[in-house]
């Protein structure tokens, strides 16, 4: 494994649409934008789910109830009013910055606790199967196509 889940998931978030892509997977399907990028990971490292999945859905849920979709909720309020108040624009960029670091935790926390389990898949089979995956066991209603088309040539360089 020669590239962590927090280097590899901060690279691919940058990449051209993906983003936009986990974002709208976030907001419309209610899929958790780390245990995306978590799938994601461990299919580049020739990985997949398998008996970690429940371990991380449950620490994913547990902390972002708990930790990041308050943050969440608190810097989308107050986004309005962070316009025009110089004050208020700070803070919404406090908020920022931690529900950032909540997400790295849970980042971290998931490279450690769910490794994931050694396949011998290609990339794209594992990638969409561990989308799949996640998504049956979260309950999601969830497509993946957008999102997969836009990290294959993330994930490539």
């Amino acid at each position: 494994m020669s590239e962590g889940l927090k280097a590899f998931s901060l690279r691919i978030y940058d990449a051209d649409g993906v983003r936009e892509a986990l974002l709208d997977l976030q907001d419309t399907a209610g899929c958790d934008v780390t245990l995306v990028l978590w799938c994601l990971w461990l299919a580049a490292t020739g990985r997949a789910p398998g008996d970690d999945l429940e371990t991380a859905i449950n620490w994913g849920r547990d902390w972002g109830d708990a930790v990041t979709r308050p943050l969440r909720a608190a810097r989308r309020a107050i986004k309005p009013h962070a316009g025009s108040d110089d004050d208020i624009a700070v803070l919404r960029q406090r908020l920022k910055a931690l529900e950032l670091e909540s997400e790295i935790i849970t980042l971290e926390r998931l490279e450690t606790n769910a490794p994931g389990q050694e396949t011998d898949a290609d990339f794209v089979s594992l990638v969409n199967a561990n989308l799949t995956d996640y998504a049956a066991a979260a309950g999601l209603n969830a497509s993946f196509e957008t999102l997969i088309s836009r990290i294959l040539p993330a994930v490539e360089k």
